[in-house]
This record gives C-alpha cells, structure tokens and sequence, in this order.
C-alpha cells in the first residue's frame, strides 16, 4: 500500500463538505480507513454477520473488527445498535426512528509485545483498518485462499434436533478450523454452544502486506485469534450482554515478551462529540456515558455502555489460588483482570507501534506516566461520576478507549483465552445509567463464575396477527408452555407500545391457576440508595391461560383503533422460579420473560374480498350423535382464513392419575445409601405432603422409583379433524372448560364445553288431584304450592339447596360417564304431629305423621361422618326413585346425617332463641340428605358402621369421600304451607356429560370475491390534504400518503395537474389492502406543493381516479 500525504489530503477534499452537517457522527481519522482486502482475501471478509439475540444487535466479523457494519448492510456504518427490536426493519428509521441508535461504533482486539530477538514493539492493530487476514494459520503462516474463513451463526433451536443449514455448514467446515465442539455419549459431533446465538470465526495477522495501519505497521506476531461471541435471548438483564470470547494461540516463532492483550473500542454513544469516558478497577469494567441528560440521538436518559474483562490470561499465584481458563479451574494459577485503562480522543490516535504499545501498557501517548493527584496511575478517570468524587472525565468529545489485560511472556506454542463482555444499561438519566451498567456487570460477573449457564424462558410465543376494520386480533400457540424453559411456566401478557421498541403499557394477562394468585413478587436493587427491595414482576389472578385476544381499543390513547394507523404490540411468556439446578436463584432473576413484537395496521379488507363470516361470529354446529348436554362454540377470530372445510369432533375416555403438586420449598435430608435404596428418617407433622427430589452425582445411579399418594379419574378428552383435508387438528384435549385456554384452526378458535358433573335442573309438582296436610290447611291456610327451598347453601341448581355429588362431601365411587341418574323424591303430606313445645303449631324437629306410611321408606341415618355414628335404619316420609327410565322406576337408598338424633328427617331450621322442649335445643341445621344410586335395601343391612358386611358410607377415598351419593338436597322451609305441606314430586335432572359416542359437525364457509368497479369506489389517500407532515410518516424527514381498501392487485399512478406521470406505485400483496407513496418522483427526488391526480388501475375491476393536496417543506438539495 502507498503511504502520502497526497492520499490523505484527497480524503479531507471528499469529506469537507459532509463535515459542517455531520459534525456529531464519528469518522476514522485521516489514513485509518477500512482497507481494501487484496486478492483471493476479499472473498473471505465477511462483514454482514451480526448477532441479534436480544437488545443489542452488533456486527462480527472474520477479521478481528466488531461492532461496525462494514459492509453498509442497513445504510449505515454503525454496527451496534441498542435497544433492537427484534426487527432489522426498525434499523434505518424505515418504520421508526427507536432502533436507529447506535451507542458504539468500533471495536477489536489489539497485541502488543516485545519481540525477544529484536527488541522491538510488534503490535496487531483492529480498529477502522485491521491487520487480522481471516482463517487459521497453517505452517506458521497465513492462508491465501479459504471460502469457508467467514462467520459461523449457530441458534440454539437450529442444533442437531433441528438442524439448519448454519448447523451443517458449521459441523462439515468451522470444527475443522478449530470452533468449538463436543462429542456425545452416542459418539456423534455436536457444536459447543454457548448462548442462543453464537457467531465464530478465525483469523490471524501472518500476513505481512495487511499490518500497514498506521498505529501498527510492524511485522506480523504469528498470532491466531479464535473468536466466539455469544448472547441470550432474555428480556432481564442478560437482554443487555453481549460476550465475546476470545482464544489467542501464537502460532509464530517469535518469543513475545511483555505481552498485552486490549479490547480497543471507538463508542459514540449515539452523537460522537458528547461522551465521556471512566472505568471501575475493581470490577474490570470500562465505560462510556453521556456527558448531559440529553443526546442529540437518544433524547432524554441516554444509556451508558461498558466493556467488561471477565478473564485474562494465566499467571503463576498462591497455592490457595484457582484460575479459571479452557472451561476448568486450575489451582495455584490466578486470572489477570484489567491491568490498564486509557483514552484518547480523536485526533490523539496512536500513529505508530511505539505510542499504540505506550497506551497498552497504561502509559500516555509519549511514553510518560499518567499521574493523578500526585500519583503514577495505570488507570484513568477511575472516580464516581454519580458522587462527583474522584479521578473523572472533562471536557465531552469523540473519545476512544484502550482496556488492557497483561504483561505475560508468550511463546510458540502458547495459547490463552480472553473474556469479555459488552453491557448497555439505561436508567432514568445519564448517570444512573453509569449506574445500571455497573449492576449489569455484577450481574454477567455472576454469570461467567456459573460457566454462562443461567435458567432459560419460556420459548418465544408464536403469534399470528390478523388485521380487519378498526380491529386487530393477536393468537399465539402453545409453543411456551410446551418448552417453558427452567422455571415453572406461568402465563401470557399482551401489550401495547408507543413504539417497536417501547415503552410498553401493559393491556392484560392470563395466568395458570395455581397457588400464586395476587403477584409473582421478585427483588431489585433501589438504583438510588441501594436497598434491595421488593419486585412486583406480573400481577397474576388465576385467569387461566388464552391464546387470542381481540383489540379495537388504544390503551395508550383511550380510543378506538384506527384504520391505516400502525400500532405496535407484544406478546409475552413468562415462568417463574426459585430453584434453578438444585441452587437458590439469585434475586432479580427469578422471573423470566420472553417475546414477540408484532406491528400492524387495522384495514377494511380489499376490495372485492368478500368475508363469509365477521369476527366473533359462531359458526352453526350440528349435535351428530349421542346425547350430552355439552355443546361446541367455534368462534371466528381470523375471516381470512375461513376454509370452507368441514370439520368434525368427537370423544374418548381416559383414565387420568392426579399427582398432588408440590412447592417450590426445598429441604435437606441426611440419608443413608444402601446398595438399591436411599433411605431418610425426618419428622412429619400434621396432614404433611413429602415430595422428593433426586439428584444423580453418581453416574451409576441411572433409574429411581418415586412413591406418592395419587388420585385415579376417568376423564373426557375430545379430537377434532378437518374431515375435507383428513387433517387431524386436535387429539385429546381435556379442556372442556369453555375458558379461553383453546387455540385456533384455519381462522376460528374452537371451544369445546362439556357441561360440569353438576344437577342441571328441578321439577315440583304436586299430586294431582292435590292431596294437602291438614296441618298446613289448618296452622296456615295452605291451599297447594311448593313448600320447600334451597337456602342458598352452594348447591348447583334449587336456589343452591341441591348438589351433586362430588360437589358437596367429596368424591363419590359413582362413575360419571354412567351412574347419575334423574331421580324424583316422593313426598307424603304430614297427617298429624306431637307437639312438644306446646306452642299450637308444628315447629321443625317435632315428631310427625305422614298420612300413609306404607308410601315411604327408610333411610340410613348417621349422626357425623363416621361408621362409628351410625344410628340406624329409620322411616323417612318420602320415596326416592330412580326414573331415568320413566317406564321403569327403581327405588334407591337414602342416607340422612340426623345431627339432632331424632330419629327423622327434618328441613334445615334454626330457631332465633334455644328451645330445651325441642330435639337438640331446636336447632335443626346441618341435617342432609344423600340419595343414592344403588338399589333400595328394605333389610337395613347394606349400609352401617362398616361391621357385619355393611358399608360405612364415610369411608370412601381413605375418609375424603362418600359411596354411592349421586344427589345430596340441603333444603329449608319455603314458609308458604310449612313442612310436607302436601303429597308432591320432586324430580332432580343431571347435566348429561360428554361420553365417548358424542360427536358434532360443522362447516366453515370460505370468502368471495367479486369484480365491480363500484369496489373501487371505497378508495381514499390519506391524509388529505397532506400537510408538512402526517399522521402515517415512518420517520422525521420521511413523509407519507396512504391508499386505503385497494384490491389484492394494482397499480397506482401519480399525475400532476400538468398530466405529466410523478410515481408509479405497484401493489401486489393480497394480505393487505393499503399502500403508500413516499412523497417522491419516480427519481427520488421530493414533489413541490400541490394538486395531485391519482388513478388506480385494477384489472378485473376497472379505474378509480380521486385527486390529492401536497404542501411540502423546503427542501434543499445539498448534490454537488
């Protein structure tokens, strides 16, 4: 390469003009601009490789430079660019201007050392030229040519269960150039994956024509870098890092003395000229801030980046140390950390090797020592710029940095590893950004000691978005509740941002039920005092999950969604824990959170699309056999992707073993290891659930067996099929809830409801011809009429006073698919009474009388729940009778719990003052009355206190439930003829559940389409006028008019008054009905103000014309 100044002075004369209006952007200084690779090399650079797992998105390269976007792949050379979104879209300003900042520009590793036989500074220089040729070494020196020398992207959903092409490509070509890998139990070869994304790539400096920047420009060291940069796709705190590891191998013959390893970085922290810069010794970090709360870039509360060196090369320590290198702990050996910081501005740039090794070595530019307060410092500006104390940066400018790790002696054949880490933080201003940055570290410092293991989220929601008028509808599957990472899964959130990038306003959240029912409470560090403090994460109130959710409202704004207006929205899945491999998990890191961004315009559909069915529209159902009361609900969320399939529905059976859930508590045990067993004594107390966790240290241990109490159902689960495809879309789904915990199919979710195990509804009639008590005519005048109710005691149907069972005691040994019949209690009038209070008229608990006794039964009675409570088999004044049939009655047993021990049944009472004349001091309460599906047993014998062959009702389920119960009546007096006021039946019918010979059919109708040029007629541009700016701009200095309810298909030309053609607009995507003209001639250049003709041509259709107003700002063209 030739070195002028003639060269140099060309390059100010083509950049004096752009200086004036980009005075804050940074530029290389004058002979450090990116090289042209020479020959078979400039196949192998690759500069259009970037990492985007999380918040930070920064470009990597196979050549030693990171951070930049060399290759201008989204317009710019700024390659990190934070916060990402998500979507390289937003870089550019293309949608919005929040992705378009960037807080670092350049960055690479730097070497320095002496050369043993020469005695010279030898250096390796990667900053705006580098001096790394990509590929490894091979015979002690470079490669000329080497396709496969670019950078390697693995993604951890794309390894050996999932392979992609990256995946294949980086086991068939980067392994062999010395990536990471493992080898499996199997055998098989597998990358050594860090992160969910890893970019890696090799290169060295052998070659002697690349080291010509003017920093360096010695000869080649023989070095071999093996770069790995990795991220996680986390929304906490490891959203904010990017971790670059580096494995430095000299593969020359130089002895290196004195060596020094440096992360050299170039920040410009959104405008170049008002950084400052500092660094913390004692947690290895460098950092950059904003000189004042507002950057001409990031507006208000700007961020701060740091670099941290979590590991530098081996040096010899105390026995009692461990250094941590390759993946192991080494004893008696010790890490260097960050044994050097300086600055420089630009301007102040190394010009040859001796400076650039000066800085290395933490001295200034010319060789003399940096002195601070009297003191020789290796370090600069390391005060507080939150306190104001101590050694800090003045006077803002477009600073660059060097953070140094060494000396050590370097020989052939040696090798080392680097880490480090690159952190963004953003608090509410410039300097609690410093602040954040610094808890970040901590952070990534805790995660590097753990070997960069942390608990993995939820997997990132899938989600569809469908777009209609004024109207947008959100459904996501459920891929994150199928791989929910780490910690128990929890739930979904939906938000709503002002931008793809935020803030976020949250809308709602559905949640698991379970025991976490108010918040998922974490802790955070208070970024003012420090305090540690309580961390409301997600307000959770046992909603249940959903996976649609439709919008018609701003929640930022209050109002209606607009047509043709962008919004933007998230949906989020989040877990939540407190153990992660059998540890405690640290605070702040307890909940987990990931992602999925998604901007959309509400829009009428095109013209000519006619949808079958509107939103929230219930498609027609047909009940094709069976019986049950259940019933499907397929709502349509998404019109357009109605098929017009038929679909069908039906049912099995399934036994279902309930485990009981244990906590997230843990405790310890002393146990004793015997040859086959684990045994371990401990003190339970109360009704204690033990839950065991094992944890295998011996790899002999291979196989264990768990005990636990279980509950055995028989369980309903439904299948559905799309019928005109032979397309299976369900199979044994268990939700018959009818909640919104159901997905969607071609464009409707589908609710499957099976009616609960409960009573559906009652008859009361009395007997005809009526047949009254004289007690009632005579105490009440009592002419006819229902004379119980149900007290409001819980019950499903009879105003609360009926249940079925199991939904009063407990379980029941009754099979719900079979045994819940309609049963009708036949009551007899009451003929006369005893009374004992001597009141004059009949009080509950009094001895009574039917008026025919042989039109009655008897009734186990029990006085609580126990056997040993029985109290024996006596007269009731009713029948019960099972009349699912109703051509064949069959009589059942009863039981009653006679709380009072009178010997009878009675209605629920409670007297306002105790009456000692009366059975238990009148108190009535608490008598109920089970009926039973088990044939009527006239002997008395069949139930009891479970001796002598007979069944203790209360015994089922170990004492949890009861045998036989089907119904259970808890009823009062009505107070309208008093009790058995007249012969009456009293018919109970059950919901009919979902059995396995149900099945349902129904049909979706597929869209129209229809071809008039009246369709056209919906046509608008908006706004219009257009005036300085609109409503639709995707960024200042950007502008926009809309077309609104095009057809799927068209063309739209733009006139002047003048009839001369400004743009031709195309559209060719039938997923939307709108388009938009930039506001520019077909040339690029802007309109002048005024009327505007535009003609829409759609074939099929015919044209629309419709005209326009354009006022535009001034524009000034600076070509020259």
């Amino acid at each position: 390469m030739i070195r002028s100044n003639e060269m140099k002075i060309k390059y100010l004369v083509c950049v004096i003009v752009l200086l004036f209006a980009l005075s804050s952007v940074a530029a290389p200084p004058a002979g450090r601009l990116p090289m042209a690779y020479k020959g078979s090399a400039a196949m192998r650079v690759d500069n259009t490789t970037y990492i985007d797992a999380n918040r930070i998105l920064m470009f990597v390269t196979n050549h030693g430079n990171f951070g930049r976007d060399l290759s201008d792949l989204f317009g710019y050379d700024y390659g990190t660019w934070f916060p990402y979104t998500g979507d390289t879209a937003d870089i550019g300003g293309n949608i919005d201007k929040a992705g378009d900042f960037s807080p670092y520009y350049a960055g690479g590793l730097w070497i320095g050392a002496i050369d043993s036989a020469s005695d010279s500074a030898l250096v390796i220089i990667s900053e705006y030229s580098d001096e790394y040729v990509p590929g490894p070494m091979v015979g002690g020196t470079f490669q000329e040519d080497g396709p496969a020398f670019k950078v390697y992207k693995l993604f951890r959903d794309s390894l050996a269960n999932n392979p992609n092409q990256a995946y294949l490509d980086y086991l068939a070509n980067a392994i062999g150039q010395g990536a990471p890998y493992l080898v499996t139990n199997e055998g098989d070869t597998i990358p050594d994956m860090i992160g969910d994304q890893m970019c890696w790539s090799v290169f060295n400096d052998a070659d002697p024509d690349q080291h010509v920047n003017d920093a360096g420009w010695t000869s080649p060291l023989g070095i071999e870098v093996r770069n790995t940069t990795f991220a996680f796709d986390r929304q906490g705190s490891l959203g904010n890092i990017v971790i670059i590891r580096l494995h430095v191998f000299n593969k020359g013959n130089r002895v290196l003395k004195n060596c020094y390893f440096s992360i050299w970085s170039d920040p410009d922290l959104g405008s170049a000229g008002d950084d400052l810069v500092g660094c913390d010794t004692t947690l290895g970090l460098g950092y950059v801030y904003n000189d004042s709360n507002n950057d001409s870039q990031y507006g208000e509360a700007p961020p701060a980046l740091g670099i941290d060196f979590f590991q530098g090369p081996l040096v010899a320590g105390n026995p009692t140390d461990t250094a941590f290198m390759w993946g192991d702990t080494i004893p008696g050996f010790r890490n260097l950390g960050m044994t050097s910081f300086n600055k420089y501005i630009n301007g102040t740039d190394p010009d040859n090797n001796d400076e650039t090794y000066y800085y290395m070595r933490g001295l200034n530019r010319d060789g003399t020592n940096y002195i601070y307060n009297g003191q020789v410092l290796k370090f600069v500006h390391t005060g507080n710029p939150v306190t104001e104390s101590g050694d800090l940066d003045i006077a803002p400018a477009d600073r660059r940095w060097m953070q140094s790790t060494g000396p050590i002696t370097f020989r052939p054949g040696d090798s080392t590893e680097i880490l480090a880490a690159i952190i963004v933080g953003q608090g509410n201003n410039n300097l609690n950004s410093i602040t954040v940055v610094k808890q970040l570290d901590d952070f990534a410092q805790q995660l590097y000691e753990n070997g960069f293991n942390p608990p993995k989220p939820p997997a990132r929601p899938v989600v569809s978005l469908t777009k209609l008028h004024k109207e947008l509808v959100l459904t996501w599957t459920d891929v994150s509740e199928t791989d929910p990472g780490d910690f128990d899964f929890e739930g979904y959130s939906v938000w709503q941002g002002t931008s793809a990038s935020g803030p976020w306003t949250l809308v709602k959240t559905w949640d698991v039920i379970n025991d976490y029912d108010k918040a998922l409470v974490d802790s955070l560090t208070d970024l003012e005092t420090g305090l540690v403090l309580p961390d409301i994460k997600r307000a959770v109130k046992n909603t249940g999950l959903a996976y649609s959710y439709t919008i018609d409202k701003d929640a930022l704004l209050n109002e209606d969604l607009k047509d043709v207006t962008t919004y933007y929205f998230r949906v989020t899945a989040f877990s939540f824990g407190y153990y992660y491999n059998g540890k405690l998990v640290p605070n702040q890191d307890r909940f987990l959170e990931s992602q999925t961004i998604v901007r959309a315009q509400p829009q009428a559909a095109p013209a000519g699309i006619n949808f079958s069915n509107n939103p929230h529209d219930m498609l027609e159902v047909t009940h094709a056999t069976g019986a049950s009361d259940g019933y499907l609900e397929p709502i349509v969320t998404d019109p357009w992707a109605l098929t017009g399939d038929s679909y069908l529905v039906d049912f099995g059976l399934d036994t279902v073993v309930e485990v009981d859930e244990y906590t997230d508590d843990y405790y310890t045990v002393d146990t004793t290891i015997g040859p086959d067993t684990c045994d371990a004594d401990w003190d339970v107390t109360g009704d204690s659930i033990i839950v065991y966790l094992c944890e295998y240290y011996d790899s002999t241990l291979d196989s264990s067996i768990f005990h636990s109490d279980t509950t055995t159902v028989i369980s309903t689960f439904w299948n559905a099929y799309n019928t005109t495809t032979n397309d299976t879309l369900v199979q044994r789904n268990f939700n018959l809830s009818g909640d919104d915990a159901y997905q969607i199919y071609d464009g409707f979710q589908l609710k499957v409801i099976g009616p609960p195990l409960a009573g559906k509804r009652y008859t009361y009639a009395g007997a005809d011809p009526p047949n009254l008590s004289p007690v009632a005519v005579a105490e009440q005048d009592y002419e006819g009429g229902r004379w119980i109710t149900g007290g409001n005691h819980g019950g499903e149907i009879f105003f609360g006073g009926v249940f079925m069972e199991p939904n009063f005691w407990g379980p029941t040994s009754l099979d719900p698919m079979i045994d819940y019949p309609v049963m009708e209690v036949h009551f007899r009038p009451m003929a006369s009474y005893t009374d004992l209070n001597g009141d004059g008229v009949y009080t509950i608990g009094e001895p009574y009388v039917v008026d025919d006794p042989s039109e009655t039964q008897n009734a186990f009675m029990y006085q609580t729940f126990s056997g040993g409570a029985y109290l024996g088999f006596n007269p009731v004044p009713f029948t019960v009778w099972d009349v699912t049939d109703p051509d064949n009655p069959r009589q059942v047993n009863v039981v009653v719990r006679d709380r009072d021990q009178n010997g009878q049944w009675d209605l629920n009472y409670a007297p306002l003052v105790p009456d000692p004349l009366l059975p238990n001091n009148g108190d009535m309460q608490y008598n109920y009355c089970w009926l039973l599906n088990t044939d009527y047993d006239p002997t008395g014998t069949y139930y009891g206190d479970g001796t002598g062959g007979s069944i203790d009702f209360w015994s089922y389920a170990n004492g949890n439930g009861v045998w036989d119960a089907a119904w259970c009546l808890w009823v009062n007096d009505r107070g309208t003829g008093g009790m058995l006021a007249e012969e009456s039946y009293f018919t109970l019918y059950p919901n009919i559940v979902i059995k396995a010979d149900d099945s349902y059919t129904f049909s979706s109708e597929a869209n129209t389409k229809s071809y008039s040029e009246s369709e056209l007629d919906a046509i608008k541009a908006v706004p219009n006028p257009f005036y300085m700016v609109g409503p639709y701009d995707p960024s200042p200095g950007s502008y926009q008019v809309c077309f609104h309810h095009l057809p799927e298909k068209c063309n739209i030309e733009i006139y002047n008054l003048g009839g001369d053609l400004i743009r031709t607009l195309e559209k060719d995507d039938p997923t939307t009905a709108i388009a938009c003209w930039d506001i520019l001639t077909e040339q690029g250049l802007p309109v002048s103000s005024g009327i505007y003709i535009y003609v829409v041509n759609a074939e099929g259709f015919g044209t629309k014309i419709g005209k326009m107003a354009v006022f535009v700002q001034e524009e000034v063209l600076n070509i020259y």
